[in-house]
């Protein structure tokens, strides 16, 4: 993917396959404090890794994550270039629990040499509709003020097979001030909510360069996302938000959790990963009357945590994978797209209250991005995880992980 000129960290849109330490209250482990820092936090021998990895990693079709949805057949999805030098976002199937992938359908297309579609989100509603939410910017060579940007869904009824356009979420022409990163969820009660990346409505409210989260729900009756809400962005709005790449879960007692990644608020802006949480179900979210709390961060203030995704696993436990480029020599500029990193993962057994430290996967030395994760079908004791992730010399990759018992 290309960088915008003068774009600030943090990176938009993608995340990281999972395996970490849990804590002692899922059974395996200990849990640290509430914030994780690495690498290494906290004392004592390392904790067991819940995941138990497949030896082979097999070619996939794409990265970010995929979704089971309920025939089983697992969907993936990548943007690939046309010929026109435009952009098609691809839909790709496996029925065999991501062993092997066809490709199944178009999902969108611009022919627009300036088009960057991609940043997509997969979400099976409750009565079977599939939805995909993805960003439609034209940015590439063209002046702020030609600048587009969108937050677009399709849908399919048909699992997977054919693609219609659905609504527009966002739309921004503000001077080059962007939306990108996007998210679905659909809460108990049936709303359907889409979470996305925001630089527009910090400019507008005077912090150019700021960049928050805000949701919208659909409005079925009118046929329109309404209701736009600051889900993200510094206690105090002075501070330089870079809020982005969220992932929302339900959690006990009827509240939302929300992880993202961030910046520290001290230059040089590090990244690192937060969370949020609303309990009127996304109305209003914690960051109003409190900082935003530490998900991880990296020991040196100059590195960076980033790309974070999160799902739940059996017993309430939840993952959430990121990358980070904390094991190597020099840090990287996020903004710049920062594709030398290890996939890292932290945990929690406490609805996010507190996250275990932090353990790597895949292998710590390759120079990998781009990764994805999502729980296939669960047994009673244990659940297998698929991961995707972009090897930068060699492609994107599959990989299987089975939580230990």
């Amino acid at each position: 993917m290309g960088t915008e000129p003068g774009r600030l960290p943090t990176r938009r849109g993608f995340l990281y396959g999972a395996a970490a330490a849990v804590g002692a209250a899922c059974g395996v482990g200990r849990l640290s404090a509430s914030v994780a820092s690495g690498p290494g936090a906290g004392q004592g021998p390392p904790a067991r890794p819940p995941l138990q990895w497949d030896s082979e990693a097999l070619v996939s079709p794409g990265m970010k994550a995929p979704l089971q949805i309920s025939d089983g057949d697992v969907l993936s999805w990548r943007s690939e270039p046309l010929q026109t030098g435009g952009r098609e976002v691809s839909c790709y199937r496996s029925r065999n629990a991501g062993r092997n992938w066809a490709y199944l359908a178009e999902i969108a297309r611009e022919d627009d040499p300036a088009a960057d579609l991609g940043d997509g989100h997969f979400l099976e509603l409750a009565d079977g509709t599939l939805m995909f939410s993805y960003r439609r910017n034209r940015y590439a060579g063209l002046p702020a003020d030609r600048c587009l940007y969108r937050i677009e869904v399709a849908c399919s009824r048909d699992q997977g097979a054919t693609w219609s356009p659905h609504s527009t979420v966002a739309e921004s022409r503000t001077g080059g001030q962007g939306l990108w990163s996007s998210f679905l969820f659909e809460r108990p009660d049936g709303a359907l909510q889409c979470y996305y990346d925001d630089e527009d409505t910090p400019a507008r409210a005077g912090l150019p360069r700021h960049q928050w989260i805000t949701m919208r729900t659909w409005d079925a009756r009118e046929g329109t996302w309404a209701r736009p809400v600051t889900v993200s962005c510094a206690h105090n709005a002075q501070e330089l938000s870079r809020d982005g790449m969220c992932s929302v879960l339900p959690t006990a007692g009827g509240g939302l959790l929300c992880v993202f990644e961030s910046v520290r608020t001290a230059p040089p802006h590090g990244g690192v990963l937060r969370s949020v949480t609303s309990f009127d179900g996304g109305s209003t979210w914690s960051w109003r009357s409190e900082e935003r709390r530490i998900v991880y961060q990296t020991a040196d203030p100059a590195f960076n945590a980033l790309a974070p995704w999160m799902v739940r696993l059996p017993k309430d436990r939840l993952i959430v994978v990121f990358t980070t480029d904390e094991d190597r020599t020099v840090a990287g500029v996020p903004a710049e797209g920062v594709l030398d990193q290890s996939v890292k993962c932290v945990t929690s057994c406490d609805g996010g209250r507190s996250w275990s430290e932090e353990a790597a996967l895949i292998d710590g030395r390759s120079p990998l991005y781009f990764p994805g994760a999502c729980p296939l079908r669960r047994h009673a004791d244990s659940a297998v995880v698929l991961v995707q992730y972009l090897h930068r010399h060699r492609g994107p990759f599959t990989r299987r992980g089975r939580l230990a018992r």
